[in-house]
């Protein structure tokens, strides 16, 4: 969420921006994928000045995101939508989420329709075609929101 849908400055961190909410939101309404935080703010209790898994979602919904929001990737595999394009907002500081992810995409062929969005450079280690770096200064811009839509949806099949 951080870098993402705030900035490095915006305190507190729930404080999202409404441009950084916008531009998720035409990515949702565009490709009609899911969300999935993957973040390790939803471990965070509320005496840690964070919060938990739910008040994750809750936060974004409150904040006017619109597409469907997971909180955790193990409710999105239960339920298995794979067949949804999906973007996992994810801490990129831990290379072992991108790492874990991959694997799952390889051991679930239908998990492959996929976008990360964070703005810790280890993302790239997804790839051109899976990550889509922010700019911690600005959080989720039109432009990235330009790249994830093109990433998530073939050329013949843009809304």
């Amino acid at each position: 969420i951080d870098g993402v849908l705030n900035t490095a400055s915006d305190s507190p961190v729930t404080l999202l921006r409404p441009k950084c909410i916008a531009a998720l939101n035409r990515i949702t309404q565009t490709t009609g994928a899911s969300i999935i935080i993957s973040s390790n703010r939803r471990f965070e209790t509320m005496a840690e000045n964070s919060f938990s898994t739910h008040a994750c979602v809750s936060l974004l919904k409150n904040n006017g995101v619109r597409g469907y929001v997971w909180n955790t990737l193990t409710a999105y595999q239960k339920f298995n939508h794979c067949k949804w394009p999906t973007i996992l907002i994810a801490q990129a500081r831990e290379a072992a989420i991108w790492e874990g992810w991959m694997n799952f995409c390889k051991e679930n062929p239908c998990f492959q329709h996929f976008i990360a969005i964070d703005d810790g450079p280890s993302i790239l280690e997804l790839g051109k075609y899976h990550a889509v770096l922010t700019d911690p200064i600005t959080g989720l811009t039109e432009a990235d929101a330009d790249k994830a839509i093109q990433i998530l949806l073939p050329a013949n099949t843009k809304k």
